[in-house]
């Protein structure tokens, strides 16, 4: 069972909606903080792999960060995707696996990015802490 704080926490952890749950790590934060949303709403995760983030390549790529298998999420790179480091199951409406393997920054920008997907307000109704 997670623990729950009322105050401030120092390491890793997320708040949803008032109720406080400590993690692991950075990437326990992001595949937990995923299975929560996708609870509350059975849309939520196809509506997120709908979206794509081009902002950070260039030469046209486009990044995923969840996808219903493994090669989805590493469509030019099959090597990545055998790698256990780099994608998380996440047992929720189906199997989906969400792309971890990403600095601190980015792994922020990914739950700001699944705020606006879930009509949530990123540092309201979910905060963060990664660390």
């Amino acid at each position: 069972m997670p623990s729950q704080k009322t105050t401030a926490w120092i390491g890793f952890g997320y708040r949803y909606k008032g109720t406080y749950r400590s993690c692991k790590n950075g990437r326990d934060v992001l595949q937990k903080a995923f299975q929560q949303l996708a609870l509350d709403n059975p849309r939520f995760l196809a509506d997120f792999a709908a979206r794509t983030d081009s902002t950070l390549f260039t030469k046209g790529q486009v990044r995923r960060y969840l996808a219903r298998t493994k090669l989805e999420l590493y469509p030019n790179h099959p090597d990545l995707a055998l790698l256990p480091s780099h994608a998380v199951k996440l047992y929720v409406a189906g199997e989906w696996w969400l792309d971890v393997h990403q600095d601190m920054r980015m792994k922020e920008r990914i739950l700001q990015m699944a705020c606006e997907v879930a009509g949530l307000r990123y540092g309201e109704d979910l905060k963060v802490d990664l660390g």
